[in-house]
């Protein structure tokens, strides 16, 4: 969202509606839609952030790629976008719980943690059963 306001990118909430709507009707009712969505490991509570990310996505994404029309282009577009969003993540300073990994600004991605908390020992041998 910080990306998109940077570059004048606004989600209504009527387009959040409108888009809800549309994927109901297209997955056959708002039932069928959050089965998808669930699917999907999107919470119900989420929704409407996941559309709103998903909507200012595609809309930074025509802002700075629309004139782009040769294949150079749109790679020099999708630089572009994926150095904003770098950008804009460095500047979030970003904090992990340590055991979910830890966040690489640099390439805007979480990188596995290397504690070996839930790693077996390969050379202890477990008791029997029942002992």
């Amino acid at each position: 969202l910080r990306a998109g306001a940077q570059h004048g990118v606004t989600i209504t909430a009527g387009e959040i509606d409108r888009t809800i709507a549309d994927l109901e009707t297209r997955f056959g009712g708002a039932e069928a839609f959050q089965e998808q969505v669930a699917a999907q490991n999107v919470a119900p509570g989420d929704l409407r952030t996941f559309v709103q990310d998903f909507l200012t996505g595609e809309a930074l994404t025509e802002s700075v790629s629309g004139s782009a029309t040769t294949e150079a282009e749109l790679a020099a577009a999708q630089e572009e976008i994926n150095t904003l969003l770098n950008e804009t993540a460095q500047s979030l300073k970003v904090q992990l719980n340590p055991r979910y990994g830890s966040w690489d600004p640099a390439t805007g991605e979480i990188k596995p943690s290397e504690s070996q908390v839930s790693v077996p020992d390969q050379g202890v041998v477990p008791p029997p059963p029942g002992q």
